[in-house]
């Protein structure tokens, strides 16, 4: 498991769910996202880690 380092962000915006999984497994725990439709799904994600604190924020459209 990869996890960003302490002073970091990473920011996210996209169609592909398998790059959003990606994304959101680097930062905390490992997730997966699947899309069930090939249209329609994007993505949003923002993180930010200050020494042993992260905020994230995520959003999502599509099934």
């Amino acid at each position: 498991m990869q996890r960003e380092k302490p002073g970091s962000s990473l920011t996210f915006k996209g169609n592909n769910a398998d790059e959003f999984s990606a994304i959101l497994s680097r930062c905390k725990a490992p997730g997966r996202v699947e899309a069930l439709r090939d249209a329609g799904f994007s993505a949003e994600y923002d993180f930010v880690a200050a020494g042993a604190l992260g905020v994230g924020r995520a959003a999502y459209q599509g099934d």
